[in-house]
């Protein structure tokens, strides 16, 4: 026995293998899903809660730095305040001993201020065009008219302040460089330096400058917990140029991020600066990841779980069906008479009702199929006994039409010539359709019996294309019509020695075939028209009373018509009393 591999024919799949791959399937597409959609929600979770975590580390931040604004503007508003440093803004610097004395007050107030304020390192005050006094813990260092620029007052900060000014972040730099170069020590540190206008209320002289030294390591605070992934906290001021960076270099490793970092801000209401925290993608994720795993681990344990008892319940579900595939195995051997037994399940017993009602009419069937075929036997017979007649009759009126052409009785002969040539291709090509051209014979033959009937020659012509000549149309369409006209039409006439005509002409119009058989007989009435035409268009089979019930008739033609060219097709009449009868048939191609 060959296989079914061998065979090219590609074996059947084991349902239950199938069910258990398509549960497997679904349930694996169900956890890609939902650990996809858990990713994006923990994602999510986990973004919104850094950033809340980093916008309250922001605002801390913030205030700390509206902190150190107060205290500059307080520093501002003691020396404003006090009378030797409004004296000492208003007058000019030289070196005589009372001036010398209001300078050694006004620094003695600034190293107060130092000391008051820990994070204040050095105070630089400028009057005028360079400065004037410099002071840290350690030293005060008064100026001179001649003393050159200090780097900051090239800076673009400084070219930015006015009177009206307020808190300016005028960079960061080595404290040396805020002090005269004569007096600059050998080692200092990294400051930032703070510029507020100290203006004179006594006016007439241009606005003085007070410089506030602080450390960088101030500015710690503004240090992101996040700074190990790279995150940094930057100070922009009011028109968006970064003055601060902690760190300024963040170290964030380079690599693709899939998604975007987040960022914070928050306003500092002193100044109008703004403090902003970029987190990376890599904290959010960081902060994903456990949970992730652990809902991972639960799932592939929920998985395993689905799928065991998948398997387990989808094999319960399966032995009805596999009940019922054994017993339709007797069926293959040819035992029809097998049925299958009712199942618990209201879908398998309707497939089991209807299997065993689908048996009961095969054997029906079977069963008619032998009945058929004993009686398509014997119809066999009978058609081979029957096939004798017409050859005999073919035979016999050959041998009558010697008989007349050897007695001289050409009508006779004529006659039978003719019918014969009828008769000849009604036997000799079967099927229910012929060319138009054997139709148009056929009628040729029949015109001519028609003729030797009444002794009178009829003028019979056709007019059909060429092309539609081997058209394949029903058999004996043209006969009846062109009999109905003979005997209701044209015997009037023949009888009163007048000649007959019929024309038979045929077109072609898009996708229907048209023909019209026209006689210049008696005609008919409206009435009678009008209730022919009523008979053939409802496709009526009986015959109107116009047609003797004995012949085949219009409405034997139409029916055919009807039937074999559906709607549309069929017969329609034209006709007057005393000028003639014309019918159409028309068929679809």
């Amino acid at each position: 026995m060959i296989s079914a591999r061998h065979a090219g024919i590609t074996p059947p799949k084991s349902l239950q293998r199938s069910l258990t791959v398509s549960i497997l399937w679904v349930h694996l597409s169900v956890l890609t899903i939902a650990l996809a959609a858990g990713f994006f929600v923990l994602l999510g979770i986990s973004r919104n809660q850094t950033i809340r975590q980093g916008e309250n580390s922001l605002a801390y931040m913030a205030y700390q730095m509206d902190t150190l604004s107060d205290g500059l503007y307080d520093i501002r508003s003691q020396l404003m305040q006090d009378k030797d440093v409004q004296i000492y803004l208003a007058s000019d610097r030289s070196v005589d001993a009372e001036d010398i004395l209001l300078q050694q007050s006004v620094m003695n107030q600034l190293s107060l201020i130092i000391r008051s304020y820990s994070y204040v390192s050095s105070i630089t005050l400028f009057q005028g065009d360079g400065p004037a006094l410099c002071v840290n813990e350690t030293m005060q260092i008064q100026g001179k008219a001649e003393d050159e620029p200090l780097p900051i007052q090239s800076s673009d900060a400084w070219k930015g302040l006015t009177a009206h000014s307020g808190l300016t972040w005028g960079g960061q730099y080595q404290e040396m460089e805020l002090f005269l170069s004569r007096y600059r020590p050998g080692n200092s540190s990294t400051v930032v330096s703070l510029l507020l206008p100290l203006v004179d209320y006594q006016g007439g002289r241009p606005f003085s400058v007070l410089s506030v030294n602080v450390p960088t390591e101030y500015f710690s605070f503004l240090y992101s917990k996040h700074a190990d992934y790279g995150a940094a906290v930057r100070l922009w001021d009011e028109d968006g140029s970064l003055l601060l960076s902690v760190p300024e270099s963040s170290g964030a490793p380079e690599g693709f991020h899939l998604f975007r970092d987040a960022v914070v801000t928050s306003q500092l209401s002193r100044t109008g600066w703004h403090l902003s925290e970029g987190i990376p993608f890599s904290v959010l994720l960081y902060d994903s990841v456990p949970l992730l795993l652990a809902v991972s681990a639960i799932f592939l344990v929920a998985i395993f779980a689905a799928v065991l008892l998948s398997s387990l319940a989808g094999r319960r579900l399966l032995n009805p069906f596999q009940e019922i595939v054994e017993q339709m195995s007797p069926i293959n051997e040819g035992n029809l008479s097998q049925r299958l037994s009712p199942q618990k399940y209201s879908e398998l017993n309707t497939l089991v009702c209807q299997f065993n009602h689908m048996m009961e009419r095969i054997q029906q069937l079977v069963a008619a199929n032998e009945s058929y075929a004993e009686e398509k036997r014997l119809l066999e017979m009978e058609t081979l006994q029957s096939q004798i007649n017409p050859h005999f009759l073919y035979n016999s009126l050959t041998t009558i039409r010697w008989m007349a052409a050897m007695a001289r009785a050409e009508n006779v002969c004529q006659a039978l010539f003719a019918l014969g040539n009828i008769i000849r291709p009604v036997f000799s090509q079967p099927g229910i359709f012929w060319s138009l051209d054997t139709e148009q014979t056929f009628v040729r033959n029949f015109v001519d019996i028609m003729d030797y009937r009444f002794g009178i020659k009829t003028e019979c012509s056709f007019a059909i294309p060429e092309k539609l000549l081997e058209r394949p149309v029903l058999r004996f369409i043209l006969q009846p019509l062109v009999e109905n006209s003979f005997q209701h039409g044209l015997q009037t006439d023949m009888d009163a020695g007048r000649r007959g005509a019929i024309h038979i002409r045929a077109r072609q119009e898009d996708s229907w075939l048209d023909i019209y058989v026209q006689d210049n007989g008696q005609g008919m009435g409206e009435q009678s028209l009008a209730l022919l035409n009523e008979r053939l268009q409802k496709g009526a089979t009986d015959p109107p009373a116009a047609e003797p019930r004995t012949g085949i008739g219009l409405s034997n033609v139409n029916r055919r018509i009807l039937l074999q060219y559906g709607e549309g097709s069929g017969l329609s009449v034209w006709s007057q009393a005393g000028q003639g009868t014309t019918v159409r048939i028309r068929m679809r191609l």
